[in-house]
Protein backbone atom coordinates (compact mmCIF):
# COMPACT_ATOMS: atom_id res chain seq x y z
CA UNK A 1 0.00 0.00 0.00
CA UNK A 2 1.26 3.54 -0.77
CA UNK A 3 -1.66 5.45 0.39
CA UNK A 4 -5.26 5.41 2.09
CA UNK A 5 -8.04 8.07 1.35
CA UNK A 6 -11.28 7.34 4.23
CA UNK A 7 -13.97 9.17 3.04
CA UNK A 8 -16.33 8.39 6.49
CA UNK A 9 -20.31 9.56 7.43
CA UNK A 10 -21.35 9.82 10.96
CA UNK A 11 -24.49 10.95 12.81
CA UNK A 12 -23.03 14.52 14.10
CA UNK A 13 -26.63 15.08 16.15
CA UNK A 14 -24.40 12.04 18.65
CA UNK A 15 -21.22 12.21 18.14
CA UNK A 16 -18.62 15.48 18.67
CA UNK A 17 -14.91 16.27 19.00
CA UNK A 18 -14.02 14.14 16.35
CA UNK A 19 -10.27 13.66 15.44
CA UNK A 20 -8.86 11.15 13.10
CA UNK A 21 -4.91 10.46 13.47
CA UNK A 22 -2.48 8.05 12.05
CA UNK A 23 -2.21 4.66 13.39
CA UNK A 24 0.93 2.62 12.84
CA UNK A 25 0.93 0.70 9.53
CA UNK A 26 2.46 3.49 7.87
CA UNK A 27 5.87 4.76 9.69
CA UNK A 28 6.55 8.00 8.61
CA UNK A 29 2.84 9.20 7.23
CA UNK A 30 2.54 11.88 5.21
CA UNK A 31 -1.01 13.60 6.24
CA UNK A 32 -2.05 14.48 2.46
CA UNK A 33 -5.99 15.38 3.39
CA UNK A 34 -7.76 16.30 6.54
CA UNK A 35 -11.35 17.90 6.57
CA UNK A 36 -14.00 17.05 9.35
CA UNK A 37 -17.39 18.51 8.46
CA UNK A 38 -19.40 18.71 11.75
CA UNK A 39 -22.71 20.04 10.18
CA UNK A 40 -22.62 17.44 7.77
CA UNK A 41 -21.14 14.43 9.66
CA UNK A 42 -18.49 13.65 7.08
CA UNK A 43 -14.42 12.66 7.45
CA UNK A 44 -12.13 13.40 4.08
CA UNK A 45 -9.16 12.21 5.66
CA UNK A 46 -6.07 10.65 3.29
CA UNK A 47 -2.40 9.83 4.21
CA UNK A 48 0.08 8.08 2.55
CA UNK A 49 4.16 7.18 2.38
CA UNK A 50 6.52 9.35 3.87
CA UNK A 51 9.68 10.70 1.83
CA UNK A 52 12.01 7.67 0.47
CA UNK A 53 9.46 4.91 2.43
CA UNK A 54 8.55 2.05 0.34
CA UNK A 55 5.03 0.35 -0.27
CA UNK A 56 3.78 -1.20 3.04
CA UNK A 57 2.16 -4.66 3.16
CA UNK A 58 0.54 -7.09 5.62
CA UNK A 59 -2.44 -5.75 7.72
CA UNK A 60 -2.50 -3.00 10.79
CA UNK A 61 -4.26 0.40 12.07
CA UNK A 62 -4.28 3.10 9.27
CA UNK A 63 -5.63 6.05 11.22
CA UNK A 64 -7.03 5.98 14.58
CA UNK A 65 -10.84 8.06 15.43
CA UNK A 66 -11.39 9.32 18.51
CA UNK A 67 -14.62 11.01 19.33
CA UNK A 68 -17.32 12.49 22.25
CA UNK A 69 -20.80 11.79 22.88
CA UNK A 70 -23.35 14.30 23.08
CA UNK A 71 -25.62 12.40 24.76
CA UNK A 72 -25.42 10.16 28.60
CA UNK A 73 -28.45 8.09 27.18
CA UNK A 74 -27.09 5.10 25.49
CA UNK A 75 -28.05 4.89 21.76
CA UNK A 76 -26.82 3.22 18.91
CA UNK A 77 -25.25 4.74 15.66
CA UNK A 78 -22.62 3.86 13.08
CA UNK A 79 -19.73 5.15 10.58
CA UNK A 80 -20.26 4.26 7.45
CA UNK A 81 -17.39 4.38 4.94
CA UNK A 82 -18.54 6.33 1.65
CA UNK A 83 -17.49 5.77 -1.55
CA UNK A 84 -14.30 7.60 -1.85
CA UNK A 85 -12.61 5.31 0.84
CA UNK A 86 -9.80 3.61 -1.26
CA UNK A 87 -6.56 2.60 -1.26
CA UNK A 88 -3.63 2.84 -3.63
CA UNK A 89 -0.89 0.36 -3.85
CA UNK A 90 1.58 -0.21 -6.46
CA UNK A 91 1.41 -1.96 -9.32
CA UNK A 92 -2.54 -1.70 -8.95
CA UNK A 93 -4.63 0.30 -10.62
CA UNK A 94 -7.62 1.96 -9.41
CA UNK A 95 -8.22 1.17 -5.39
CA UNK A 96 -6.86 -2.12 -3.85
CA UNK A 97 -9.49 -1.82 -1.16
CA UNK A 98 -11.95 -5.13 -1.44
CA UNK A 99 -14.40 -4.41 0.97
CA UNK A 100 -15.77 -1.79 4.34
CA UNK A 101 -17.99 -2.39 6.69
CA UNK A 102 -20.25 -0.23 8.83
CA UNK A 103 -19.06 0.86 12.22
CA UNK A 104 -21.54 0.22 14.53
CA UNK A 105 -21.56 1.50 18.07
CA UNK A 106 -23.40 1.81 21.57
CA UNK A 107 -22.18 5.21 22.74
CA UNK A 108 -23.46 6.57 26.15
CA UNK A 109 -23.38 5.49 29.79
CA UNK A 110 -24.77 2.32 30.05
CA UNK A 111 -24.28 1.12 33.89
CA UNK A 112 -22.77 4.20 34.99
CA UNK A 113 -19.52 3.33 32.25
CA UNK A 114 -19.06 4.75 28.68
CA UNK A 115 -19.47 2.00 26.00
CA UNK A 116 -18.16 2.09 22.53
CA UNK A 117 -18.71 -1.05 21.16
CA UNK A 118 -18.00 -2.51 17.53
CA UNK A 119 -20.05 -5.12 15.55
Amino acid sequence: MTAVQLELQYDPNILTDIEVVPGPFFANPQILLDQIDIKAGRISYALGLGQNEKATTGSGTVANITFSVKSKLPEKTAMIFLPKTLVTADGISGSALKRTDVGQFLVGIVNSTSSATTK
